[in-house]
């Protein structure tokens, strides 16, 4: 969702310079990007040991 509106946020702007306030939503879009996607790799990563545990739990 935030990759689509970031698309259109720059879709809006014409091909110079974006205001200000434009340009600090867009930095703020990206970085909650970047945030969710660290947040989603985590995720990943702890249901992969969460995996882990369980089949070592399993083995012994």
């Amino acid at each position: 969702m935030i990759d689509g509106l970031r698309t259109w946020l720059r879709l809006q702007l014409p091909l110079r310079e974006p205001p200000a306030e434009m340009q600090a939503l867009l930095t703020r879009l990206d970085e909650q990007g970047r945030t969710a996607e660290a947040l989603s790799k985590q995720a990943r990563g702890e249901g992969d040991i969460q995996n882990t545990i369980e089949l070592i739990a399993r083995d012994i």
